[in-house]
């Protein structure tokens, strides 16, 4: 959702004639935490990342290619360079597209400090293999350089997203005992609550047969999508 977003926010300026600072141009750094995210690694660097997207109607399929994405992270390769991409100053935003087991919390919502990534994390918090463990290690090396915290912007579509991804990162911090960190955290980051509303079936081996008959492109990670779509940001 937000790549097709970023992507008309994008031919949108340069339908416009826009020629924004290259410095300021935004764009999407994709991050594989988990080694099954080796396949998409190797799809996307072999198409320049990037994919065709499909979307689908009682009126017939358009297709687009979506080339909103720059760059791909495949963190178990490097972990340390993965916190420090999202450490650098020009992330803004730390998007999560986890899922509800991403979060690595219990059934009361509480942080389980017995999950194996989390225990992994807190036991080794400068190569983390968690979706909070790598945020928090990121936003360490933020606050030890003066810079700012990113946003962290919950795409998975769960009620209260946003709080969530508070209440996993704050409990983190609790866990490895960062009273300064978490202080920091609480009066500067920002955790926002979003809904998304869109069908986007996962990828089989027929969509890309799909994508290849009927538009000619051999796309190794194809995306079908109903032609619908609403995004909601919390201001």
């Amino acid at each position: 959702h937000e790549a097709m977003y970023m992507n008309q926010l994008l031919l949108l300026a340069d339908a416009k004639n826009q020629e924004p600072d290259p410095s300021g141009r935004w764009g999407i750094v994709g991050v594989g935490l988990m080694p099954w995210d080796n396949r998409m690694r190797e799809a996307l660097e072999a198409q320049d990342c990037c994919y065709t997207l499909v979307t689908r109607s009682p009126n017939g399929s358009k297709a687009q290619v979506i080339g909103s994405i720059i760059d791909f992270v495949y963190a178990p390769e490097d972990r340390r360079a993965c916190v420090e991409r999202l450490a650098s100053p020009q992330v803004k935003i730390v998007s999560l597209t986890v899922t509800e087991k991403g979060y690595c919390l219990n059934v009361d919502n509480q942080l389980d400090v017995n999950n194996a990534l989390v225990a992994h994390d807190l036991a080794t918090p400068e190569e983390p293999q968690s979706a909070v463990g790598l945020i928090v290690a990121a936003l360490k090396l933020r606050r030890e350089r003066g810079e700012p915290p990113f946003t962290v912007l919950s795409c998975d579509n769960l009620p209260g997203n946003g709080h969530l991804s508070r209440m996993m990162t704050m409990a983190y911090l609790d866990a490895i005992g960062d009273a300064d960190l978490k202080t920091w955290v609480e009066q500067n980051g920002k955790f926002v609550n979003t809904m998304v509303d869109r069908i986007t079936p996962i990828t089989k081996p027929e969509h890309i047969d799909l994508v290849k008959v009927d538009y000619g492109v051999d796309d190794k990670w194809p995306v079908i999508a109903e032609d619908y779509a609403q995004w909601v940001v919390e201001d």
